[in-house]
């Protein structure tokens, strides 16, 4: 793929200045191995983490980049870790005497990486498998999995998300699968059937209404404070930080969500707490629905939260809330959603 799934462009990096200059800004890559398109058909290409977990999509509609769980449940179906390896890897390509059998139709070729600084490394010799799960207890690294050369087990560890890896994909076992849409002002999102509604399946990311007036961007706290003090609508990124802001979509105040010129797209709306409660006991009620509705990865390492499945779709990502006079809250354990219902006791 070189592009996401809603169609932008993922930059190549084709020097190793451009994969450092992509590495130290923090913007999705690819390549291919020795910037060589020929090494495409077998190998395909190598991306950087920031690729794999942008919220704009690498995998192809329908299917995901594989959770840490997922692959420790596929090392299992293929014999466990110690057995499987050997399975998985091709019977050409790698350094002599470490072919495969590839009885399991895997197709694990040895192609290689690129490092930090962009420099091609490992062709023949390693086969390594971004997942999407950020190792919580430092940023910098990714739980990853790979094949070795003269090894036959199928190994993981955490290594840094500046590299270059191959990437594999793994079919969505969602309720529905997800459909795309265009609102008014360019921007994208994704729903999902879940019982008898359809959801949107990421946070709202729109900066107009309905209409096509602009909503009011604050770009700080005392921007945000000031519109609160004025009963105005804005919008901002959480933490004020842009780059969180592309993960997590955009925060609103209530005076945004309650605008009669409209926040939702066409043909959607803000849930009330009524349809809020639809959700909760389409997914099993209070006790269960926490777990169906959060995304597999990116939340924190609590147990009743690290059981996660998001066999809904809602795909629920922690995040930001952010008070009316812009202190926030960032959390990966925390995430708030509006609904349009008020409290009988509050304005």
């Amino acid at each position: 793929m070189s592009t996401f799934r809603n169609g932008d462009v993922i930059f190549e990096a084709k020097t190793e200045a451009e994969w450092l200059m992509a590495s130290e800004n923090k913007i999705p890559a690819w390549c291919y191995y020795n910037n060589d398109p020929a090494n495409e058909k077998k190998f395909g290409k190598l991306y950087n983490f920031h690729a794999v977990n942008d919220p704009r999509g690498l995998a192809p509609l329908g299917w995901h980049i594989p959770s840490h769980t997922e692959w420790i449940d596929f090392s299992h179906a293929c014999g466990g870790q110690a057995n499987c390896g050997v399975l998985l890897k091709t019977k050409e390509d790698w350094l002599k005497p470490s072919a495969g059998k590839n009885k399991l139709g895997f197709y694990g070729y040895p192609a290689g990486s690129r490092n930090t600084k962009g420099v091609f490394e490992l062709l023949n010799e390693y086969a390594i498998y971004w997942t999407n799960h950020a190792n919580l207890k430092e940023e910098s690294s990714v739980d990853v999995w790979y094949l070795m050369n003269n090894k036959d087990w199928l190994f993981t560890g955490n290594f840094g998300v500046s590299n270059g890896y191959s990437v594999r994909c793994i079919k969505d076992k969602n309720i529905a699968l997800q459909e795309m849409h265009t609102a008014k002002d360019g921007s994208s999102f994704y729903t999902i059937k879940i019982g008898s509604q359809t959801w949107f399946s990421q946070n709202l990311n729109v900066s107009t209404f309905k209409n096509g007036d602009a909503i009011p961007y604050a770009s700080n706290k005392e921007e945000w404070a000031t519109a609160s003090n004025n009963h105005s609508p804005a919008w901002a990124y959480n933490a004020f930080d842009a780059i969180k802001g592309k993960k997590y979509g955009k925060v609103y105040n209530y005076y945004t969500v309650n605008d009669p010129r409209g926040l939702a797209p066409e043909g959607y709306h803000i849930p009330s707490s009524a349809e809020w409660n639809t959700l909760i006991e389409a997914n099993g009620g209070v006790q269960s629905a926490g777990y169906a509705l959060r995304a597999d990865y990116c939340w924190g390492l609590l147990p009743e939260i690290q059981n996660a499945n998001n066999k809904s779709g809602f795909s629920a990502m922690p995040g930001q809330s952010v008070s009316e006079y812009g202190e926030g809250m960032i959390s990966d354990a925390f995430g708030v959603w509006w609904s349009t219902s008020k409290h009988k006791d509050s304005e």
